[in-house]
């Protein structure tokens, strides 16, 4: 966990007007940021490295491939955009699934602060088995 961004963004919150803030309650909005951080880290973590050391391997492989025969260099930059639009495809499909998941993540932590603040009522009316 970033302790500087999670920081930052209390700070953000704290200069943040109420009526912003109303409808949301603590376990939400910590879920929120909590996602939000991890998304923002994961730029910069070390696959982003590896998208680079592939991103020149690939045109390392182009440059020696033209010097094999140019021929075939043609023939595998055909095949480029056929993978470019199936990778594009399925990262579309993963973009939504992932928006849902969100979503449902957000319900959920927000379920779960509702509950956990009013568990003295739970336990008062002697619900908890149906919570």
């Amino acid at each position: 966990m970033n302790i500087q961004l999670f920081k930052e963004a209390f700070y953000v919150i704290e200069s943040m007007e109420m009526k912003n803030l109303d409808g949301t309650n603590n376990t939400q909005l910590f879920q929120k940021i909590q996602n939000d951080i991890s998304n923002m880290t994961l730029i910069v973590d070390a696959s982003f490295l590896l998208i680079l050391s592939q991103i020149l391997n690939i045109l390392a492989g182009i440059i020696g491939l033209l010097t094999i025969s140019w021929r075939l260099t043609f023939v595998v930059l055909l095949y480029i955009p056929f993978k470019m639009s199936t990778v594009y495809f399925f990262s579309g499909k993963k973009k939504n699934y992932y928006a849902q998941y969100m979503h449902r993540s957000s319900n959920f932590a927000k379920w779960f602060g509702d509950t956990v603040n009013g568990i003295k009522d739970i336990k008062l009316f002697n619900i908890t088995r149906k919570k």
